[in-house]
């Protein structure tokens, strides 16, 4: 009778044992794929000052003195000379005024935050036209062109369509439409010369 109890102690023991060594074995696994997923869950940290700098939102609609400063823009945009600089410049003004409504949202101005936007719109829309009519006269060099900045625009739009009201989500996804019109038409990623040439070197 006690070998008996002697041997079920001594199996439960091994039970207990393999148990534990199962459980050592698959909660390190388990935590670590929570960890993954969790983190892939985190959305980009989107930073527009380290995106655009020295670029910033400056004086917004909220401020009286903006009008000044869409006139410099409007001054500076009589002397851009070039196609292909115009549609840098169209450029430089669309990002200025998604960094202009991202300040507004910041501040709980959604109404002026809409009104930036739909003029971020007009920029991008226009640097595409300025990008069609200057590809169509073969003088667009899309080299000279800062598509870093449009790619960092679709960027920080999809961050702020996270937890805002729908009529601010259709405004950005307005400009993020121009945005990705202009970047697949005419700044398009392509190879570098290097890397154009050792291409041509290969064949």
């Amino acid at each position: 009778m006690y070998k008996g109890m002697i041997i079920a102690i001594k199996n439960t023991r091994i039970s207990f044992l393999f148990l534990f060594f199962l459980l050592s074995l698959f909660v390190p696994l388990f935590a670590q794929a929570q960890n993954e997923s969790t983190s892939s869950a985190i959305p980009e940290q989107i930073d527009s000052y380290n995106l655009f700098w020295p670029l910033s939102a400056g004086k917004t609609e909220a401020d009286s003195l903006y009008s000044l400063k869409l006139f410099k823009e409007t001054l500076v945009g009589w002397v851009t000379f070039g196609d292909t600089k115009k549609v840098d410049y169209a450029i430089l003004l669309g990002t200025k005024r998604v960094l202009e409504a991202e300040k507004l949202l910041i501040d709980g101005n959604s109404e002026l935050a809409i009104k930036a936007l739909g003029q971020a719109e007009t920029r991008f829309g226009e640097a595409y036209d300025l990008a069609k009519k200057a590809h169509a006269k073969e003088k667009f060099i899309p080299k000279e062109v800062r598509r870093d900045r449009v790619v960092n625009v679709r960027r920080l739009v999809g961050k702020l369509k996270l937890g805002t009201s729908s009529e601010v989500v259709t405004a950005l996804e307005k400009v993020e439409s121009k945005v990705n019109l202009l970047l697949s038409d005419y700044l398009a990623s392509s190879k570098t010369k290097t890397e154009s040439l050792i291409s041509v070197g290969s064949h």
